[in-house]
């Protein structure tokens, strides 16, 4: 039974086609067939529209984490930024923001370069 089926798919390849429009030469194989009335969908056509919809809802999951995530990111450099507020006595009194400090410690504790984070 194998052996006839396989076969019969190897003789199905071996017959060929002319496109009637272009010219281009076609395997029956390959060849689609089309009728007025259009066809009723099967198992695949219901499963490619499945994965189209997963697709694009885990397009959309994924742009909202992203945006889920910026918002998070934001939210944590302005806590960092209060809670140095709190410890820092050298810096925010005197207007300095703590990312422009470069430590140095030997024989000058830090360099400022003022205004070099902003935006």
């Amino acid at each position: 039974m194998k052996s006839e089926l396989i076969k019969f798919f190897a003789i199905q390849r071996q017959i060929f086609g002319v496109c009637t429009c272009c010219g281009e030469i076609f395997r029956l194989s390959d060849a689609n067939v089309y009728i007025k009335k259009k066809p009723a969908p099967d198992w695949m056509d219901k499963f490619e529209k499945s994965a189209a919809r997963l697709d694009k809802t885990e397009e959309k999951i994924n742009l909202e984490e992203g945006e889920t995530r910026e918002i998070a990111r934001e939210k944590g450099r302005v806590a960092a930024m209060k809670t140095t507020k709190k410890i820092d006595t050298i810096f925010y009194p005197n207007k300095y923001n703590p990312d422009d400090v470069k430590v140095m410690f030997h024989p000058v504790d830090f360099v400022i370069f003022n205004g070099m984070k902003k935006k």
